[in-house]
């Protein structure tokens, strides 16, 4: 935590130019302090603060305008955010290439060095990408001049450490600041004697160790979650969320063709079916047993954009799409729970070996592109932002037709560590948490 706040630090000041330059190095010089440049800063600001509606629920706090905030508060979530989900999309339309492939190699690193699991040959993969992310550090930014020794601070070295402390202590996040911070504000929360704070504590304390050491002999005493009304279970720890039709529907033409195709793929005798025969219930929403809330077009597209946001947006199998809607069908005698997927297109693969593998951008195919797909094989919701424009992409002409379509994927930072958790994502945004139905 404390060393993702020390590294976005350092960077936001070099790029910023707002460390002091030392005897003779001069500041005009400094090819990498692009954040300078007031109207770039600001820009970059706004275009962060505009990626708020496309970042799930599950995703918490998205980060704010760090060209308005970044001195008000600004929180170790959004700075791990708006780094290391936002950066690599968002800091290629500001920083020179060199510097940006030099990010990306820190991202790359990172993203390994924050799972949950992590086998040996990531942690060497990592451990290289760090390497000679430090070694080109010193190269790009310190360049070996002595008024510079100040650019290298602890956290440009630690990094070096974390490979090989990951193998000997195991993956950080069994020790990582963020379980102490949480359990230091839960302790906090539950002072309820202002007058002698710290004896209540102790016994809030001794009370919360009983409660779990009762929890762990008699299982039967944890409360269980209740279900919500009007859901369906789908097995596996996937469960159907309302709102949902009433009764059964027609499809349209794209959509009853995507299904047809599911269906002879599954086996199923196609003949003499016709769109005023086959038909769905629609369903709203589903629960994923990571805790994530998959979100659906059909009622995520009646709200402004400025009140969403997005969760309609998933991983299957290495592929990313758009629920438009999820339906239960009966196929060979068995219920089956399936969603109609909007996929996007293949991954730029010139742009994700640029990149080091941290920018996976793709192009919405809208009704081109749909599919049908199981519940059970949605990964995880995730977040589709727009690929900020280039300055020599946006001088094109007719540079919004060529690249207006771009999407780079953003994925939760140790969304698998969230497990651990006893909490759901919020899904309360527009009261679709009860039994609602539509006639």
């Amino acid at each position: 935590m404390h060393h993702i706040l020390n590294l976005t630090d350092l960077f936001t000041s070099l790029w910023r130019g707002t460390l002091y330059a030392e005897g003779a190095d001069d500041k005009t010089t400094w090819d990498f302090a692009v954040f300078r440049d007031a109207n770039i800063w600001k820009s970059h600001g706004a275009a962060v603060a505009r990626a708020t509606p496309y970042f799930p629920g599950s995703f918490d706090r998205p980060p704010r305008n760090p060209a308005e905030k970044i001195n008000s508060g600004y929180k170790a979530w959004e700075f791990l955010l708006w780094f290391f989900v936002l950066g690599p999309g968002h800091f290629r339309a500001c920083l020179p290439k060199k510097y940006w492939q030099h990010f990306c190699q820190l991202v790359f690193a990172i993203r390994i060095i924050q799972q949950r699991t992590v086998t040996h040959e990531q942690l060497i993969e990592a451990h290289k990408a760090l390497i000679q992310f430090c070694d080109d550090f010193e190269l790009l930014y310190y360049q070996r001049a002595p008024e510079r020794i100040h650019f290298v601070r602890q956290s440009i070295h630690q990094l070096i450490h974390l490979s090989p402390e990951s193998l000997r202590m195991g993956p950080l996040w069994a020790y990582t600041q963020w379980t102490m911070e949480r359990f230091i504000g839960d302790l906090g929360a539950e002072i309820c004697q202002p007058s002698n704070p710290f004896a209540n504590l102790s016994q809030r304390n001794v009370l919360c160790a009983q409660i779990n050491a009762l929890k762990a002999m008699l299982p039967d005493l944890e409360k269980k979650e209740a279900v919500p009304r009007g859901s369906y279970d789908v097995g596996e720890g996937y469960r159907l969320l309302a709102a949902h039709d009433s009764v059964h529907r027609p499809l349209r033409d794209v959509e009853f063709q995507a299904l047809v195709a599911f269906l002879e793929k599954e086996g199923e005798n196609v003949a003499g079916v016709t769109v005023t025969t086959l038909k769905t219930d629609r369903w709203a929403r589903v629960q994923l047993p990571n805790g994530q809330i998959a979100r659906s077009a059909w009622k995520e597209n009646r709200k402004a954009l400025e009140n969403l946001r997005i969760s309609r947006m998933i991983k299957v199998d290495h592929v990313f799409g758009e629920v438009r809607f999820f339906f239960r069908l009966q196929i060979h005698g068995k219920v089956r729970v399936l969603a109609l997927v909007s996929t996007y297109s293949d991954i730029d693969k010139t742009l994700y070996e640029e990149s080091f593998r941290t920018l996976a951008v793709c192009s919405y195919r809208g009704d081109e592109g749909l599919t049908i797909v199981d519940v059970q094989s949605i990964e995880s919701v995730v977040s589709m932002q727009p690929l900020p424009m280039t300055r020599e992409e946006a001088a094109v002409e007719n540079a919004h037709k060529q690249y207006g379509n771009r999407w780079f994927v953003g994925e939760r930072p140790g969304l698998d560590i969230a497990l651990f958790m006893s909490v759901v994502a919020r899904d309360d945004m527009d009261g679709e948490l009860g039994d609602v139905v539509e006639s």
